[in-house]
């Protein structure tokens, strides 16, 4: 599974020398599936648009525009998970173990 996602990296006009780098996910309306939960969701690429939005020569935002769409049916499937997956420094196994217990 690829997401959407857009990279950069500048020098900070601030402090010369100094290097950011930065990336983002690209979000979309959710799909009936994910909406259920939340009213966007990642924009999900199809394996075969992988190269179209890598694609480098690609500089016109209008002709990947089509590419931020909701994911198809069947892609996705909603799984429980406690709320330990909430914390961003929580990592493991435990983030996918169920619903019934907070960890």
């Amino acid at each position: 599974m690829a997401l959407a996602g857009l990279w950069e990296r500048w020098e900070n006009p601030d402090k010369p020398g100094e290097v950011v780098e930065s990336c983002t996910i690209i979000t979309t309306a959710a799909n009936d599936l994910v909406g259920e939960l939340h009213n966007r969701m990642p924009a999900i690429l199809e394996r075969g648009d992988f190269g179209l939005w890598l694609d480098p020569d690609r500089q016109s935002p209008k002709g990947l525009l089509p590419l931020l769409r909701p994911a198809g049916d069947g892609i996705l499937v909603l799984r429980p998970v406690s709320g330990y997956v909430n914390k961003p420094g929580n990592e493991g196994e435990e983030c996918v173990r169920g619903t019934s217990q907070e960890l």
